[in-house]
């Protein structure tokens, strides 16, 4: 691997490049989405904070799932990278369950916000994961490629 010299054409040509772009497309795509419905959830519809938390989550993380899958990896859809995947999110959004507990109690924002402000963490944690995963799945493609480009 040469370090002194990166080849840009090739990066940006790379199957990494595009899966990392395709990831954060999808990604702003179903945040937006996400945060609409969740807006309507908590400030219209006036459900409780955690309840409209937890179901926008589910109904977003199936949607990115299919999205992704198809979109982004071209990767056929399985039981097993369903649950993988679902287990991930979940577990992001146990994150963003504390990290809204924590902005409630050290600021005074209003659920909203608080619901925000978990939003960079909870994204951050899931595409090192489901990249993990993805990857596992589809052999080392983009190690391989990423390593050319450089």
């Amino acid at each position: 691997m040469n370090l002194k010299k990166l080849n840009i054409k090739n990066y940006i040509n790379s199957h990494f490049f595009k899966q990392i772009t395709g990831f954060s497309i999808v990604g702003i795509f179903v945040t937006v989405f996400s945060l609409g419905l969740l807006y309507l959830c908590i400030d219209i519809i006036k459900l409780n904070v955690y309840f409209s938390y937890i179901f926008v989550y589910l109904i977003s993380i199936g949607f990115s799932y299919l999205l992704n899958g198809k979109l982004v990896f071209k990767s056929s859809l399985s039981l097993q990278t369903y649950l993988l995947y679902y287990g991930i999110y979940i577990s992001g959004m146990g994150l963003g369950l504390l990290i809204i507990k924590i902005t409630k109690y050290l600021f005074s924002f209003n659920d909203f916000i608080n619901s925000i402000c978990a939003t960079p963490f909870t994204m951050l944690w899931n595409f090192l994961l489901i990249s993990y995963v993805f990857n596992k799945y589809q052999g080392n493609k983009i190690k391989e490629n990423f390593s050319e480009s450089i």
